[in-house]
């Protein structure tokens, strides 16, 4: 609607990006594509989208329009194939983002362990922040995590320099497989010193469903390199 168009101008402008036609037309498509999902006006999905942009610098190009076509491409397609919505995982992302990309994690990491974190339940706040912890304590103590994560010290060292989100799965199978009963997971939990506020949560839900995180990270990494499930949900909800 023009509404929507002078809302998306508005948004573009309070973030300092062009209000060209390609960039209109990108926000556009997302907000008649998500826009029941993620309510608001179109100035408030246009800044959540252009802050998540800013968040995912591997995929940051100089072109925004592109970029958050296929950031909402990525968004609709984990919501399309799952339990996900896109405010719950852009907010999830948001949150995790900043450290997880410095830490080497991908765009496609972010969004799909985003998704999977939703679907498995985990809270925003909490499960954001604990996921961090671990990332940061995981990369600061290779050779503690090693052992729970069943590698030698310079393979689990290896795969933390080259995969950060891989060697977190491990080491939450690991502290299941080795934390059989619950006493004996909480023992693990607090040797590696993450016993803190919904770190055991997030390790023992990962832990049962490894497949599910690495089946959304793959399938977000997919859509983050196309724009047609949000064309055709955009085309879908405008005729």
């Amino acid at each position: 609607s023009y509404e929507n168009l002078e809302q998306i101008a508005v948004g573009l402008g309070q973030i300092g990006e062009a209000v060209t036609p390609e960039n209109v037309a990108a926000i556009d498509k997302i907000v008649v594509a998500l826009g029941d999902e993620f309510g608001g006006g179109a100035d408030k999905i246009t800044k959540i989208l252009s802050i998540l942009r800013n968040n995912l610098q591997d995929i940051k190009t100089k072109n925004y329009g592109d970029d958050v076509a296929k950031i909402g491409n990525a968004l609709n397609v984990l919501g399309a194939e799952g339990l996900a919505s896109a405010p719950v995982v852009t907010d999830f992302a948001n949150r995790m983002a900043g450290v997880a990309g410095t830490f080497g994690l991908s765009s496609g990491q972010i969004l799909g362990t985003a998704a999977a974190f939703q679907e498995l339940g985990i809270n925003v706040e909490r499960g954001s922040t604990a996921f961090i912890k671990i990332l940061q304590k995981i990369a600061a103590e290779p050779e503690k995590f090693a052992r729970v994560a069943g590698l030698s010290i310079k393979e689990f060292t290896k795969l933390v320099n080259t995969d950060l989100e891989g060697a977190f799965i491990k080491v939450a199978e690991g502290a299941k497989k080795a934390g059989v009963n619950n006493v004996a997971f909480g023992k693990i939990l607090k040797e590696l010193d993450a016993d803190g506020s919904g770190a055991g949560e997030v390790l023992s839900k990962v832990a049962a469903n490894g497949q599910l995180v690495a089946d959304k990270v793959k399938l977000a990494s997919d859509a983050l390199q196309n724009t047609s499930s949000i064309t055709d949900e955009f085309n879908k909800k405008n005729n």
